[in-house]
């Protein structure tokens, strides 16, 4: 795919994008691109020798011979209309990342959350066995140095984004679905679309793959029970559906990890031992054991890679401890994603856990505000801050307050705070020795724990 002009990136620096802008580098490919802000990812690309510029501006295209767009990207985007006026070609995301997928056995996961984990952990997985897969991830993972690896082996695995439907672009051989729950309803109009769109998803993976699906998940197991695309075979796995063809038994869970014995059709394989917390990672981890025996790879093989794993950047990560407080961060910005960090932060024994939850996108918070609620009013304290957009304009009559209105009927600890030095001072104030203090969201609320710690470091 070799071209003397530019593949140009509007929006270069978010995850996905940034992944297949640099597989495309290490392509040997000419990259452009542009973005609100710098970061640590866009000068990785520029180390690579990517042009990037910061703010979005008509004149950046200049010697683009093709556009690709991300899905938070408005459609009245100086470089948009620039390149509509041009007549040069705009692609989405995933139709990039389908074209850079041609020529290889494609592994791909989706589902409404887990996809990160789980995409790492198989990428982790087929590494470890001499695979030398290509890797696009929705997260930063350490081994890989970042969210993305050009191998040369003949695998390619992907996280795919379901939030616009373009994921429905890509044909896997290996298709895995986590979950799929409520989700992006700003672009689906109810479960049902997104349940056809998951199933629409399965029935695009080529004759002779496998679809590898959570059973305990009661959408998916809707979805299973209509019987499609019989020229695929369908591996199921659970913990609580005794009816999967992997099966996780006498599950124990540890502060920092867990250890379950895993059947399949009913016959005992052994012990899968993991070093990232949850029951969710116990089902991540299975859904890499479904797609690693389909693979052929034995399954101690698959054992010894998974007790290696570590986890993904922003999942909870450990950011430090200092004066008996123990800081971490979580990606966690979805109802299930936020109970799911909390119940592993439980098992943690700290006296408290203060949580600092930044809602992601005012479409989220309208919609699964009382949701979020519940989900965080289990901590201990909980402080709110504003809303993390995404690029999305206000709505009329969208606030956090929907969140804390669904908190304070179940816990009273809860507060608004708007202002970053508020907050830090605020938990300056607050926290005590074995204190967790936990900052959640997929916005940039990861910062609060790092300016906390340079605080108190510094007094």
């Amino acid at each position: 795919m070799k071209n003397k002009k530019a593949i140009h990136f509007v929006g270069i620096g978010g995850i996905g994008m940034s992944a297949i802008a640099q597989i495309l580098l290490d392509r040997g490919e000419s990259v452009t691109g542009s973005d609100i802000k710098d970061t640590h990812i866009i000068q990785k690309l520029r180390d690579k020798g990517a042009v990037i510029y910061i703010g979005h501006k008509a004149k950046n295209i200049h010697g683009a011979m093709l556009l690709v767009v991300s899905s938070a990207i408005s459609k009245f985007n100086p470089e948009l209309k620039e390149a509509r006026k041009k007549k040069i070609p705009i692609i989405a995301r995933a139709m990039m990342l389908a074209l850079l997928m041609e020529g290889s056995k494609k592994i791909i996961i989706a589902g409404t959350h887990g996809k990160t984990t789980t995409t790492s952990m198989i990428s982790f997985l087929l590494e470890s066995n001499g695979f030398d897969p290509t890797l696009a991830i929705g997260g930063e993972l350490e081994i890989f140095g970042g969210n993305a690896k050009l191998g040369q082996g003949e695998y390619f695995v992907a996280e795919a984004d379901e939030s616009d439907g373009s994921f429905l672009n890509l044909s896997p051989d290996i298709g895995i679905v986590t979950n799929v729950e409520p989700e992006h309803l700003d672009y689906y109009k109810n479960i049902q679309e997104i349940r056809n769109a998951f199933k629409r998803f399965l029935k695009n993976i080529k004759p002779g793959g496998a679809a590898v699906l959570c059973l305990d998940d009661e959408n998916i197991s809707r979805i299973v029970a209509q019987k499609f695309n019989p020229d695929i075979q369908f591996i199921t796995y659970g913990i609580k559906n005794k009816k999967a063809d992997i099966l996780a038994e006498d599950v124990k869970l540890r502060p920092w990890g867990s250890q379950a014995s895993i059947f399949r059709n009913g016959v005992l394989l052994g012990t899968l031992q993991l070093n990232v917390p949850g029951i969710h990672n116990v089902l991540n981890a299975m859904a890499a054991v479904g797609a690693g025996l389909f693979l052929g790879i034995r399954f101690k093989k698959i054992c010894n890679a998974m007790v290696k794993f570590k986890n993904v950047r922003r999942r909870f990560e450990v950011r430090g401890e200092v004066g008996g407080i123990l800081i971490l961060d979580d990606y966690a910005h979805h109802p299930t994603e936020v109970r799911m960090t909390l119940q592993a932060a439980r098992m943690l024994n700290r006296k408290r856990i203060v949580v600092v939850f930044q809602p992601h996108r005012w479409t989220r918070t309208k919609f699964m505000g009382r949701e979020l609620g519940a989900a965080l009013s289990v901590a201990d304290l909980i402080f709110v801050t504003k809303v993390y957009s995404a690029g999305e304009r206000p709505l009329s009559g969208v606030h956090p307050n929907l969140i804390l209105d669904a908190i304070k009927p179940l816990n009273r600890n809860v507060k608004f705070l708007k202002d970053t030095k508020k907050i830090i001072s605020t938990l300056l104030e607050t926290l005590k020795s074995k204190d967790l203090l936990l900052t959640l969201g997929a916005g940039d609320v990861y910062k609060i724990g790092e300016e906390l710690l340079e605080k108190i470091n510094n007094e």
